[in-house]
């Protein structure tokens, strides 16, 4: 995979980007410590800021962390025809990483931004409950949609969790008492120069799986560490069996075409990318990408980018 970046810039008014989405020609940002959904045009001017909950308390602009939400995926889709965003929590600390928020986009008939909060601790610990999980805990922090499947990766135990897509968006309307249960599948990322990375976002283009990876100085799914770098990779879905029929948990799905993120002094960029959005393809081929990033100092950084396999 060659990675070009093309503008990279500092988003001072948006703390700690964690994921990244755009719809009609709208940069939707969100980050892990804010209750807002940021909104921007192509000025990467903040034009929109909905308020998903009310904060308890905030410092700087950024909710403490004993008290965040832990917004760290965020994935768009169509309902009924009409443009939606789904931000969910990590899940790490329950119950108050254990909150989503559904948001209907504004349309030419409606220009408002309509938020629906949803209670995900009971999907969080049909997880942890699965008797595929054997991960040590849990930490969503990607979600995207493919085909007829919704998706979160959890970093913490680098596992692919499925849903059927009907039964989640009427989980997440509120249409149904049951909650969804999940299929659990491992992925593996290839060390590099040794190190470990582990799945920071992800997106669905083209039939394949983009994923942004970090490397963190961390034991545990709660402590920030050190960042060491991270990386683009892709895997592709193909492999998955269908609903209902047998699978073995240990067969892996590799994530391939890893490449660390390489800064303008030809060094391994010391930057945490959070998220990635695909949005554009040439006819040559060449993708057009938007990727967050967070340099944990109450900003964010944007950073638009030409991908080709």
């Amino acid at each position: 995979m060659q990675l070009t970046i093309l503008k990279h810039e500092t988003l001072p008014s948006i703390p700690s980007g964690s994921g990244i989405e755009l719809v009609n020609g709208i940069i939707y940002i969100i980050g892990d410590d804010s209750e807002i959904l940021y909104g921007l045009n192509h000025e990467l001017r903040v034009i929109h800021e909905v308020n998903l909950f009310t904060a308890p308390e905030k410092k700087d602009g950024r909710i403490p962390k004993p008290l965040k939400a832990d917004f760290e995926s965020m994935v768009s889709f169509d309902i009924n025809g009409y443009p939606h965003l789904f931000v969910a929590g990590s899940g790490s600390v329950l119950p108050q990483r254990g909150m989503g928020y559904l948001v209907k986009l504004p349309t030419s008939y409606n220009k408002k931004h309509i938020v629906w909060e949803k209670d995900l601790n009971s999907l969080y610990r049909l997880i942890t409950s699965h008797p595929d999980f054997e991960s040590p805990e849990l930490n969503i922090e990607a979600s995207f949609i493919a085909g007829d499947h919704f998706y979160f990766i959890n970093r913490a135990g680098q596992q692919l969790i499925r849903y059927p897509l009907p039964e989640m968006v009427e989980f997440l309307q509120g249409h149904t008492e049951s909650t969804p249960f999940p299929e659990i599948f491992l992925l593996e990322i290839p060390l590099i120069n040794g190190l470990s990375f582990s799945c920071s976002g992800a997106c669905y283009f083209n039939d394949t799986v983009y994923i942004t990876a970090s490397c963190e100085d961390t034991d545990n799914a709660y402590d920030d560490g050190a960042i060491l770098g991270s990386a683009i990779g892709t895997f592709s879905l193909s492999d998955l069996p269908e609903r209902g029929r047998e699978k073995n948990t240990t067969n892996k799905i590799t994530v391939g075409n890893l490449n660390v993120i390489i800064g303008k002094d030809e060094q391994t960029m010391i930057s945490k990318w959070e998220s990635i959005c695909i949005y554009e393809q040439d006819k040559d081929g060449t993708m057009a990408a938007l990727a967050v990033a967070d340099p944990d100092n109450g900003t964010s950084e944007l950073f638009l980018l030409e991908i080709n396999l």
